[in-house]
């Protein structure tokens, strides 16, 4: 991408944004007495399921979420089923992703892996013939382009489609984005100039800008800087039950299904060098981590597309995600899903969806016995 396509990033729907929240502050919309805490639109979700069967007769029932979005605040009441659709949020050419939220540690390890070690591993003409052709994200880098570089374009490291290129983008965007903190590397409300907001503050009078009296960002530099490296030293949990000969046997299922052929076992960070525009800590310099990740984007299917390109993403594809911690993940919160908008309950489940490249590797974990497939899983919660 370049400046003149706007580097391939999502277009924002127009008096939207990018990101729609579904809640909002106190009398967020003109029509507040009827939804108080409403944002920009409801939010509604279902489910399709489908059973699937294994060759020993074992059945696993999968759903997929079905998002419906209505009562925008451009329209109120209205629904894609209108029978005259006037809001922007509800045209047939907005595409929607829906995301679960992903770990925050490991951080700074996945953005201090050499550039070339990821590049590496690419392969987007499968030369190999393998089946697997990962491919890189080049992305928008707000850091660059607050530093003034002409083309501030990086390799996309984090988020489900690799559209952010280093914690210090996803940190700070997700302080402004997700709970509207501005802050000095996105000095500006995330709906600023939108009807919603507009109206907001005309209506109630508040001074919600985004703003502080000197016309400085709600977060300062120095917390901005202490938010950062906080997600980059955020250490990942260790291993658990490694002696276990169920988890010791996992590895070896693991490599013969080709998983490791995405999810990468290892690397090593760098020894020097910045990481989001700042020195690197020396406590993320020439590391081997086991993330289990390439960091790069593979096609996974239709069953798993949700049809919005990110960025050099398309919409099947999906990057590679880290794998370490993930045995911890329903131990921090046991209602918790995997898959980038949570539809698996189980990392069964998980496995069970991958499609596209991962077909294969899917099919061949089906052919496993009960117990081989057990092993499998007690290794990834292991992880």
């Amino acid at each position: 991408g370049t400046a003149d396509n706007q580097y391939c990033a999502p277009i924002k729907v127009p008096d939207f944004g990018d990101q729609l929240f579904h809640r909002g502050v106190l009398k967020a919309r003109a029509d507040w007495q009827n939804n108080a805490f409403v944002g920009q639109a409801d939010v509604y979700l279902s489910y399709e399921r489908h059973d699937v069967t294994y060759a020993d007769g074992v059945v696993v029932s999968l759903k997929k979420p079905i998002f419906e979005v209505e009562n925008p605040y451009d329209a109120p009441g209205e629904t894609k089923q209108s029978a005259n659709v006037t809001s922007n949020l509800l045209q047939d050419d907005v595409l929607m992703g829906w995301r679960n939220g992903m770990p925050v540690f490991g951080l700074g390890l996945l953005e201090a892996i050499p550039e070339a070690s990821i590049l590496a591993n690419v392969d987007a003409e499968d030369s190999n013939n393998d089946g697997i052709s990962g491919r890189a994200n080049w992305v928008f880098d707000a850091v660059k382009a607050q530093q003034g570089d002409e083309n501030p374009v990086s390799l996309g490291r984090f988020g489900w489609k690799a559209n952010t290129p280093s914690v210090r983008v996803q940190s700070l965007g997700a302080l402004r984005g997700d709970i509207g903190i501005t802050n000095p590397l996105f000095p500006d409300e995330s709906v600023a100039g939108t009807s919603l907001h507009d109206s907001y503050l005309t209506r109630t009078g508040f001074i919600d800008t985004g703003e502080d009296a000197n016309g400085e960002p709600e977060a300062s530099a120095a917390f901005s800087d202490s938010v950062v490296f906080y997600a980059e030293t955020l250490a990942v949990p260790a291993r658990r039950n490694v002696d276990d000969s169920d988890v010791r046997e996992g590895p070896r299922l693991f490599e013969q299904l080709n998983c490791s052929g995405c999810h990468t076992p290892s690397f090593v960070t760098k020894t020097s060098g910045d990481i989001g525009g700042l020195p690197m800590s020396d406590s993320l310099k020439g590391q081997t981590i086991y993330p289990f990740s390439d960091m790069l984007l593979h096609d996974m299917g239709e069953g798993l597309a949700d049809g919005r390109p990110d960025f050099l993403a398309d919409g099947n594809e999906w990057r590679t995600r880290p794998l370490w911690g993930i045995g911890l993940t329903q131990t921090v919160n046991p209602q918790a899903g995997f898959l980038h908008d949570g539809r698996a309950a189980t990392l069964e489940e998980a496995i069970l969806w991958h499609g596209g490249e991962a077909q294969q590797s899917t099919d061949d974990f089906m052919a496993l016995s009960q117990d081989e497939r057990n092993q499998v899983i007690v290794f990834l919660r292991s992880l």
